[in-house]
């Protein structure tokens, strides 16, 4: 870890202490940025918000802006192995020295306002993509919305993707209060693109009803069909108001993994006035997703022999549409879920997603004041009916299951942020 890196994690992360780290407020963001020259001011922004879906989403859109030739920063959260992949320009890490300089230059301000680490490199971020002239900045918000240190951008369009339970002893314990923070990101007359539905979509059609910004639904204005997936990916014809779209193909798996492309596209589509995109840039966006955001550990088969799946779900729908996708698509298998999860989720939510599923479940034991203990987690999910094992050593674990499993098991890690960046530390 660089020195720039050391210095960042110095300050209050929410990965490590939770409620802890956070401090109520936009007030220190907007000093520092006003002490900067409000770098943000020069950027077309490009908002995303939500529970799940929020970073692939993010990294759609940027991915799509790429391929249609624009110059677009990504800027996305929580990192799987380096501070450094929350700042991307056309899916490529900040460099090393870059990060080093801009740091140094930033650390007197940050010493004087002391900022939490979000705030810290959303800042950053915003400095070092105005100096970069992007066309574009994609800003993925942190947590929450309305008081989340990114919400002091002035977009030209707002995303919303699905809203679930999540974060509850920060953002509320109903669907309801959740959905309010969510909509905190909405802007008067900004459009706003959602992939909320029920409850959370009525909050959000509320909230954007008072500052005068029309609502689009992918539920009532997209349509999907045509499907074709496999264990990696998926094939699809999409309808939208304003295009047909036909054999199209997303290297990312699950039925979610579809609404995020449809909340991708029909952005795209509503920010013509700003950016020529073509359907040919759509197409060629969504295929190549990865290399062109960097995007990674969505079911991601990082191993074929034995087979090895990574993906960083972190609440109930998340777990639940990766598990519903895994074991469709791999009946004749034998299948481990190693898993973590986080104090602040619905646990018994998870636990009752994860037992509808023939699965051997396994708890990681993660040296993290936020992690749940892996006797908990087996307590609750034998109220559920699961039985379970506990993992001590996640990197003892890993590597011998790599040495010893037979071609007709598969590894499943998921759960936390933390838990893949340590598994694909151990796999590298």
């Amino acid at each position: 870890m660089s020195e720039s890196e050391n210095y960042l994690t110095t300050l209050p992360r929410f990965s490590e202490l939770g409620a802890g780290a956070i401090k109520p407020g936009l007030d220190r963001v907007t000093s520092l940025l006003e002490a900067l020259g409000n770098p943000h001011d020069s950027l077309t922004i490009i908002h995303v918000g939500g529970t799940n879906g929020k970073g692939t989403t993010s990294s759609l859109i940027s991915s799509i802006l790429t391929a249609s030739g624009y110059s677009v920063g990504l800027f996305t959260s929580p990192h799987i192995s380096s501070v450094r992949e929350r700042f991307r320009i056309n899916g490529k890490p900040i460099e090393h020295d870059a990060l080093d300089r801009l740091v140094e230059e930033l650390t007197p301000v940050f010493d004087r306002e002391e900022p939490s680490f979000f705030e810290a490199v959303t800042v950053a971020a915003a400095l070092y993509f105005a100096r970069a002239k992007v066309d574009a900045a994609v800003v993925e918000v942190g947590l929450g919305g309305r008081l989340d240190a990114t919400n002091v951008v002035s977009p030209i369009a707002t995303v919303i993707t699905q809203v679930d339970m999540d974060h509850m002893d920060i953002l509320g314990d109903t669907l309801e209060e959740i959905a309010q923070e969510k909509a905190g990101i909405i802007k008067q007359g900004v459009p706003v693109v959602t992939g909320a539905t029920d409850t959370a979509l009525a909050v959000i059609k509320s909230a954007a009803k008072r500052v005068g910004s029309p609502v689009h639904s992918i539920d009532t204005e997209v349509t999907i069909s045509n499907i074709r997936e496999t264990i990696g990916g998926a094939r699809f014809d999409l309808h939208t108001p304003a295009e047909d779209y036909t054999q199209l193909a997303l290297p990312l798996a699950g039925s979610h993994q579809l609404s995020n492309a449809s909340l991708a596209v029909r952005c795209v589509e509503l920010i013509s006035d700003s950016f020529n995109v073509s359907k040919s840039s759509i197409t060629k966006g969504l295929s190549e997703v990865r290399e062109y955001s960097g995007l990674s550990s969505r079911i991601d088969l990082v191993r074929r022999k034995p087979l090895v799946i990574l993906d960083v779900s972190h609440n109930t729908s998340g777990i639940g549409a990766a598990l519903e996708h895994i074991t469709r698509h791999l009946p004749d298998k034998r299948i481990s879920v190693a898993m973590s999860i986080m104090k602040d989720k619905d646990v018994d939510g998870v636990m009752q997603a994860v037992a509808q599923y023939d699965v051997q479940l396994l708890f990681v034991r993660l040296a993290q004041v936020r992690a749940a203990t892996p006797e908990y987690l087996s307590d609750v999910a034998r109220r559920y009916g699961k039985e379970s094992a506990i993992i001590e050593s996640l990197d003892g674990f890993v590597r011998k299951y790599v040495a010893d499993a037979s071609d007709d098991e598969v590894l499943v890690l998921l759960g936390s942020h933390l838990l893949i960046e340590q598994a694909r530390h151990i796999l590298n």
